[in-house]
C-alpha cells in the first residue's frame, strides 16, 4: 500500500510552478506600479488644474493678482509655493506628484514618481547627445585614440573633444570644480554638481565633489549600456550621463558611442546610439594607450 505524501519529483514539479507564477507575478508590478501612477497622476491633474483655473478667475480676473509664475523644474506643490498661489485652492493639500507649468499655469504637466528625474535628466542628456554628434562629425577627430590623465596634450581625440566642448558651454552660474577649476557646462540633477570624468575605471576613495559626477566618458566595457547596472559603483553613478565607446581596432571602422543616463534606482536609460559618418583616418604612431593617467577628474 503507497503511504500519503508527495513523491521528490512531485515536490520539484511544484517549487517549479511556484517559481514560474513568483516570476510572472514580479513581472507584472513594475506595470501596475506604472498604471496606478499613471492614473494617480490623472486625477490629481483634474483636481490642480480647477485651483489653476479657481485662481486665474477670481484672484487675476477680479483682485488683480500676479499672474502665476512659471515652474520648469518639476516639483510637489506645497500649500505655500510662492510660484504656486493657486494652492490655497488645493485645500492646504499640497500634491503628491511633481508639476511644471507655463505662466498663468498653462501647460500643465504632471509626472509620476518614476518620470521626475528622467524630466530633469533631459536638457543635459540632450546637450551632451548634440556634442557627440558634433565631435563624430568633425573631419580631423581621432577616433581610435582615448586621452587619459590631467591636462592631455592629444586635444583631437574624440573623449578630449566632447569634454572640451562641456567645459566651453558652461551653464549660468557655471559650476566650478576643485581640480583645475575649469567650468562645467553639465551639472548632475541629484547632486547639483558638475563634473566629467575621463576614466578606464573610477577610483575608491575619489574626491567627494566628484559624486556622482555629471558625465562620465569611458572605454571600460563596464560602463556599457548593457552592464553598467550590475557596476559595482553604481550607486556613486545615479544622475550621471554616461558616454561609452569600446576601445576600437585599428584597421576596423571606428566604433559607435552609447549615451544614456543612470536613474536614481541604478537602471541605465535613455539610450542614443552614435554612428561615425564615415571612417577617419588616425595616426599609427597615436594609437590606445597613448598618454594614460589613468583616474583623470577634472
Amino acid at each position: 500500500m503507497r503511504k500519503q505524501g508527495f513523491t521528490l519529483v512531485e515536490m520539484l514539479v511544484v517549487l517549479a510552478i511556484v517559481g514560474i507564477l513568483a516570476s510572472i507575478t514580479a513581472l507584472s508590478v513594475p506595470r501596475f506600479a506604472a498604471e496606478a501612477d499613471r492614473r494617480g497622476v490623472e486625477s490629481e491633474s483634474a483636481t490642480i488644474l480647477a485651483a489653476i483655473d479657481s485662481y486665474n478667475t477670481q484672484d487675476v480676473a477680479v483682485q488683480e493678482a500676479a499672474l502665476i509664475p512659471a515652474r520648469i523644474e518639476p516639483a510637489q506643490i506645497g500649500p505655500a509655493d510662492a510660484d504656486a498661489p493657486f494652492a490655497k485652492y488645493l485645500q492646504d493639500r499640497g500634491s503628491r506628484y511633481a508639476y511644471t507649468w507655463g505662466e498663468g499655469g498653462t501647460d500643465l504637466q504632471g509626472f509620476g514618481s518614476g518620470d521626475t528625474l528622467s524630466a530633469r535628466m533631459q536638457p543635459g542628456l540632450t546637450t551632451v547627445q548634440e556634442v557627440v554628434q558634433r565631435v563624430l562629425a568633425m573631419d580631423d577627430t581621432d577616433h581610435y585614440s582615448f586621452a587619459w590623465g590631467y591636462g592631455a596634450s592629444q586635444r583631437d581625440n574624440w573623449n578630449m573633444r566632447i569634454e572640451l566642448l562641456l567645459e566651453q558651454g558652461s551653464i549660468d552660474p557655471p559650476y566650478r570644480v576643485a581640480a583645475g577649476e575649469n567650468a562645467v557646462g553639465i551639472a548632475n540633477p541629484i547632486s547639483g554638481k558638475g563634473a566629467i570624468m575621463d576614466i578606464w575605471t573610477i577610483p575608491r576613495g575619489w574626491i567627494p565633489t566628484y559624486t556622482p559626477p555629471a558625465v562620465l566618458i569611458t572605454v571600460n566595457p563596464t560602463y556599457s549600456f548593457q552592464n553598467v547596472a550590475s557596476a559595482s559603483l553604481i550607486d556613486e553613478l545615479h544622475g550621471t550621463i554616461i558616454v561609452y565607446r569600446r576601445i576600437p581596432i585599428y584597421g576596423q571602422s571606428p566604433q559607435p558611442v552609447q549615451v544614456y543616463y543612470v536613474d536614481d534606482a541604478g537602471q541605465p536609460r535613455g539610450l542614443e546610439v552614435f554612428e561615425v559618418a564615415e571612417a577617419k583616418e588616425a595616426s599609427p604612431e597615436r594609437g590606445p594607450g597613448n598618454g594614460r593617467n589613468r583616474g583623470k577628474t577634472n
